[in-house]
């Protein structure tokens, strides 16, 4: 492996660069890491872009809940007027 940085031969665990990461398998078991962060950072931002997407639709969802609710409660309130007027 060479390095992104001085393009000579990596030195691995000498390298401030260098991390030892827990990845988490689709069977849900864990698997150490040992990479550069370097090309990892591009693993990481994917993986959080991912997060973001499912916790952005998680939000979106739950406000399409609340204006229903919103919605029905506004019409039972209006039909109580209209009946007690």
């Amino acid at each position: 492996m060479f390095c992104p940085l001085t393009k000579e031969e990596c030195i691995q665990e000498k390298c401030s660069w260098w991390v030892k990461l827990m990845q988490k398998n689709t069977d849900q078991s864990l698997k150490e890491i040992s990479s550069c962060a370097i090309p990892l950072m591009v693993d990481v931002g994917i993986d959080s872009a991912k997060a973001i997407t499912r916790v952005q639709s998680a939000v979106e969802s739950e406000r399409n809940t609340m204006n229903l609710v919103k919605n029905v409660f506004v019409n039972l309130l209006k039909g109580q007027r209209q009946i007690g007027g």
